[in-house]
């Protein structure tokens, strides 16, 4: 009987552990309120880029084509040493394929982190910036509206590029709290579904 009792408040005891308790209390309170937000959040669209389709299959290219160099350049060496293609066919085959996706990445860098969607809440203070990563994919960031830095903040250009000063191709939208979190958004190219909010956010300089 002893024996049972001392089982029972064992188990209690594991089963209402202070340590247990808290982290499941410290959990239920953070994490239900975030995801409880997160599916409440309604978001408009304010802006569309048609492009964005296309500069995401750009910057998917060098990722075939590294995989076509990956797997074709064993096996052309292969046939050359079997005799079926001439010799340093698979060399040239090698060295065209790297040379590709070298080029392939230095040209989609000025897509990286190009933006194709932006969307905006109910209250006006919360942007969600939808856009294209270095591999093509489509990510999402979201930023306070008061966070946006303004033109007249933009830190210089490390690289003085004239022609694209002239032209205002296009213009970076960089999150005050971090600034290594810079996007590009293509203002000329772009579809602004609602001018009045997309002003309200950006304002004047963006337009």
């Amino acid at each position: 009987m002893i024996q049972r009792i001392n089982t029972i408040k064992l188990f209690k005891h594991l089963y209402t552990s202070p340590t247990v308790n808290s982290l499941i209390i410290r959990h239920a309170v953070t994490a239900r309120p975030q995801i409880e937000q997160n599916e409440k959040e309604k978001w408009s669209e304010i802006y569309r880029l048609p492009l964005i389709r296309l500069a995401s299959a750009f910057n998917k290219l060098k990722v075939y084509q590294a995989i076509v160099t990956a797997i074709g350049t064993p096996t052309v060496i292969a046939l050359e040493q079997a005799g079926h293609l001439d010799p340093n066919f698979g060399l040239a085959f090698g060295t065209l394929g790297i040379t590709g996706v070298l080029t392939l990445s230095v040209c989609s860098l000025p897509i990286r982190q190009l933006i194709g969607f932006i969307y905006i809440n109910e209250k006006d203070d919360k942007i969600k910036l939808g856009y294209v990563d270095f591999w093509g994919r489509r990510q999402h960031h979201v930023m306070d509206v008061q966070d946006i830095l303004p033109p007249w903040e933009m830190p210089e250009r490390k690289i003085n590029l004239k022609i694209l000063d002239e032209i205002n191709l296009y213009q970076s939208v960089i999150n005050r709290q971090d600034e290594s979190q810079s996007f590009k958004l293509l203002n000329r190219f772009g579809v602004v579904r609602e001018p009045e909010r997309y002003i309200r956010v950006f304002g004047d300089g963006y337009v």
